[in-house]
């Protein structure tokens, strides 16, 4: 208990015995922090995979170190001593998403309270305010009316309705009740273009001319019906077949056939594949893969490999061509090169990467794919989903990793023949 404060020398105890725990807890959180953060400097070092074994090895429990772990990453860029002040709580706390603005703040502050903190919340983190549902239903008194309750966060609908009331001379009910109703339709309808890849459209010659063509659409396809009138709302995304009640014209034939531009560059791209081809030596292993089955985007990657194969590319522009290319069609794109082209291409591919590609044939690993930092790669070692990674390893400790999973194999192999 406090004493009472009758004189300096009773306040100054009291001062003492007060702060002396808050000092306590400011070191304790300044040692958490600066061991996290040694934690975390050797889970990067060694990888997730042998850093979790370790943790195993020493009794601890991965996903409890884990929490400490990310606490260091989340505060990386903040001084341990700045920010102990707060406490292990509170700068758990911060690491909540919605107090990102707030962890941020911290890297540029000094003399760091929790006062100062909470102003920040204040200041940097607007809390949303979600409307309430009182009932289980909009409806009200059996059914005569609905409300909808109060609307938060969509200025800029509140402001059109203010001005379609205004100008049409309309209740905001009516028009919120008709833009209800037209959405309705709207949705009606592109549910059923969703079920197809592709819409005929019947249509009526009323003129034709050497460059132009008017039809009228006699089209059974759903409409949007608002305000007794009817609109034709068409998916950009579909493939539209207009089917004429009688052939065009010979002069209209004979108009050159309209090129879209993904056709353009797709014959641009096989134009240049074909130089490449001629520039570089054949020999008697040709490609295996016709040019004729691969997308846009596989040409592409074709087009860079071959690049790479006369010393016109560095592995930056390779890397970012073939990670748009899905795992089980990478070998079709690779075979669209001869066996001289291929291993022209793989003298520009970084070691690392003809480790992994080994790795994936021996199955050590079923995909792999570099991290943004370009200083470690993502593993998927088990027969998950793709591209759900479960390993993290660094460029450097990576052919040390992937040895640990070639004896676990070796392991495996002679266990089982045995």
């Amino acid at each position: 208990m406090i004493p009472a404060i009758n004189d300096i020398s009773a306040y100054c105890i009291a001062l003492s015995r007060f702060s002396l725990p808050l000092v306590k807890i400011q070191e304790a959180t300044q040692a958490l922090l600066e061991a996290s953060s040694d934690l975390s400097l050797i889970q990067q070092s060694i990888g997730k995979f042998e850093f979790n074994r370790e943790l195993k090895r020493f009794q601890q429990n991965p996903k409890d170190v884990k929490e400490y772990v990310e606490l260091a990453q989340s505060y990386s860029e903040c001084d341990p001593e700045e920010i102990s002040a707060l406490g292990i709580l509170s700068l758990k706390k911060l690491t909540r998403p919605s107090l990102t603005p707030v962890r941020e703040a911290l890297e540029n502050l000094t003399d760091i309270t929790p006062t100062k903190i909470e102003n920040l919340i204040k200041t940097l983190c607007k809390r949303e305010r979600k409307p309430t549902q009182l009932r289980d239903t909009i409806w009200g008194e059996g059914g005569i009316f609905f409300n909808t309750g109060d609307i938060y966060d969509h200025p800029e609908a509140g402001i059109a309705l203010e001005r379609m009331a205004k100008s049409e001379g309309k209740t905001p009910q009516t028009i919120a009740a008709q833009s209800i109703e037209l959405r309705q339709e709207i949705v009606k309808v592109i549910e059923t273009q969703s079920l197809v890849t592709e819409i005929s459209l019947q249509a009526s010659v009323v003129e034709e001319n050497d460059s132009s063509l008017s039809v009228t659409l006699n089209t059974s396809f759903p409409k949007v019906n608002f305000q007794g009138q009817e609109f034709l709302l068409l998916d950009a995304t579909k493939k539209w077949i207009l089917e004429l009640d009688r052939p065009m014209s010979e002069a209209s034939l004979r108009q050159p056939p309209y090129a879209s531009d993904e056709s353009v560059e797709r014959q641009r791209t096989l134009q240049k594949i074909a130089q490449y081809q001629a520039d570089l030596f054949l020999e008697q292993n040709p490609p295996t893969t016709p040019l004729s089955e691969l997308s846009s985007v596989e040409l592409t990657a074709v087009e860079v490999l071959l690049e790479a194969a006369t010393g016109q590319v560095d592995w930056n522009k390779i890397k970012t061509a073939i990670a748009n290319i899905n795992p089980d069609r990478k070998e079709k794109v690779w075979f669209a090169l001869s066996k001289d082209q291929r291993a022209r291409a793989l003298k520009a591919f970084p070691p690392h990467y003809i480790l992994l590609t080994q790795a994936v044939k021996k199955n050590l690993i079923y995909e792999f794919q570099e991290d943004k930092s370009g200083r470690a790669i993502q593993l998927r070692i088990r027969n998950t989903v793709p591209s759900m990674f479960d390993e993290l390893v660094s460029i450097d400790n990576l052919e040390s990793f992937l040895k640990t999973l070639s004896s676990k194999e070796r392991s495996a192999s002679s266990g089982s023949s045995h």
